[in-house]
């Protein structure tokens, strides 16, 4: 987007974030955004969906939750622009781990 903004998406959950990254306007002036801040040209980034999994416990009386972070990539996996963090709960009935869309969220890098 333009004036430094990247939209992210998650169309499972029907919920979305806009990063601003400005900070890093050293890095995609020229290449990506021209000197006034508007888009050269539409890009798309990607995020990974091999996500690092971690056990946590929000309080004494749920269950353990999986704690998936995924990373948000600009233009190329290197270009690391943050984290889509998501938690997952055990469905004891369909005997699977089941997305919590109570709980999503973006980290920067």
């Amino acid at each position: 987007m333009d004036n430094y903004r990247v939209l992210v998406n998650s169309k499972k959950l029907d919920q979305s974030y806009i990063l601003n990254i400005s900070s890093r306007r050293e890095v995609y002036d020229g290449t990506v955004y021209d000197k006034d801040g508007k888009l050269i040209k539409p890009l798309e980034g990607f995020v990974i969906y091999l996500p690092h999994l971690h056990p946590v416990k929000n309080d004494g009386s749920m269950p353990y939750r999986l704690e998936a972070l995924q990373d948000i990539a600009g233009t190329a996996h290197y270009n690391q622009l943050g984290y889509i963090v998501t938690y997952w709960k055990y469905d004891e009935y369909n005997n699977s781990w089941i997305l919590d869309p109570e709980y999503f969220f973006v980290m920067l890098e």
